[in-house]
């Protein structure tokens, strides 16, 4: 089974301009204890980076999801809360992701499903 990204239907505002990580029947989230990044700022710029691994490392074993994301620099946000578009600047950082069913099983820590999309 490929791995894929879904969007919602157009009329569920929350989601609009974001994208879920699907395998096969199983939809897959980000928790923050996986990713360098925080969850919430990673930016989904190419669904056809994702791929499926099998890995033992995570809760005894699962097929993970992996994938390049974008992420925006927070240094050039320190004292200010808004900035010309051009302005912005992005970088390239990986991402994993977990079988939904499998969330919360390592302590405490943010998660996702909807990323957003570039």
């Amino acid at each position: 089974m490929e791995p894929n990204a879904v969007v919602a239907h157009p009329e569920v505002e929350s989601d609009s301009a974001h994208a879920a990580l699907r395998r096969g029947p199983l939809v897959y989230c980000l928790e923050a204890v996986d990713n360098p990044q925080p969850v919430h700022h990673l930016i989904l710029s190419d669904p056809d980076s994702i791929s499926a691994r099998y890995t033992e490392s995570i809760l005894d074993g699962m097929t993970v999801l992996e994938g390049e994301a974008s992420v925006q620099d927070l240094d050039e946000w320190r004292d200010t809360l808004y900035q010309p578009m051009e302005s912005v600047t992005e970088s390239t950082t990986e991402f994993t992701a977990i079988p939904y069913y499998a969330r919360n099983n390592r302590g405490q820590t943010s998660m996702i499903v909807w990323m957003r999309l570039a």
